[in-house]
């Protein structure tokens, strides 16, 4: 089973004006365990050539879905989803999104389309920009 792990990334940026600017960036891994979320996370460091970085945290998360068919920058959206549970009562039950889009604007009206669909009602809670710059799919060989 594949997992999901946030990994921060601390790196040295060199600006136009010869000083060295401390940077922080976010990615997504697809990956198996979290020494596995580390490897690839080093692998994608030295294809970048990122300056003196190294990982400041790995966090396993989950998302209900992964939206890539829009472009941009990517947004988790919080949802409410009201089912239906065994003994017939409703039940509320949280997901988080995982999406990518030009705008919170796009966001929400992808989201609101894609819920039309579904036999039961779902509330958009929050839309916001999540700071993951790249997501990185596990590759099968």
């Amino acid at each position: 089973m594949n997992n999901l792990f946030k990994i921060w990334i601390r790196y040295e940026k060199l600006l136009e004006n010869e000083k060295i600017k401390k940077m922080y960036s976010l990615y997504l891994f697809e990956a198996v365990n979290f020494s596995d979320a580390e490897t690839l996370a080093n692998e994608a460091i030295e294809k970048q050539s990122m300056r003196n970085a190294y990982i400041t945290s790995i966090t396993r998360v989950s998302y209900e879905q992964i939206i890539e068919e829009l472009e941009g920058v990517w947004y988790e959206v919080s949802v409410d989803q009201y089912l239906e549970n065994e003994a017939g009562k409703e039940q509320i039950v949280p997901a988080i999104f995982l999406m990518l889009a030009a705008g919170v604007g796009e966001a929400d009206k992808y989201m609101t389309e894609y819920f039309k669909e579904d036999s039961y009602e779902s509330v958009i809670k929050a839309i916001k920009d999540s700071k993951i710059c790249d997501y990185f799919k596990l590759k099968i060989e």
